[in-house]
């Protein structure tokens, strides 16, 4: 049965062939840049974000290929809590924050598929009360 509605929709199981080669987030998709990975773990791993929004942007990526962060499993889940912790440290360690948000929807190919990842956004230094921003202690013009 569903070998004969194949067509019809691009998320029956006959087709998960397609979704998993050309998602960019499935690691045996040719469409996958490794170079952009800078930690991989057991269930997820972590990567630079191909059109960052600002520097030092990243993508928490599930290894499996996953709709939503509803469908990840315990161990998944753990991991990628596991992973926002680092990622917080790492900026709280130079002062600095980070905004998380998970991201659920991707279009790829010109068709719509799904692999969830979590986008870790660097949030600019704020300066601290009575301190001046560094342009304007220096005395640039505004």
């Amino acid at each position: 049965v569903l070998h004969h509605l194949s067509h019809i929709s691009p998320y029956l199981p006959i087709r998960r062939g397609w979704i998993a080669e050309q998602c960019w987030f499935c690691t045996s998709s040719t469409q996958f840049e490794s170079h952009l990975v800078t930690s991989v773990g057991d269930e997820a791993y972590l990567t630079i974000a191909k059109g960052p929004l600002v520097p030092h942007h990243s993508l928490l990526v599930p290894v499996a290929h996953k709709a939503s962060s509803l469908d990840l499993s315990a161990a998944e889940a753990a991991e990628v809590r596991s992973y926002i912790s680092a990622v917080r440290r790492c900026f709280a360690a130079r002062g600095e924050s980070v905004s998380v948000s998970v991201t659920r929807l991707l279009a790829c190919g010109g068709r719509s598929h799904t692999h969830t990842h979590t986008r870790c956004t660097r949030l600019a230094r704020q300066p601290t009360r009575g301190t001046l921003p560094p342009a304007v202690a220096r005395g640039a013009p505004n």
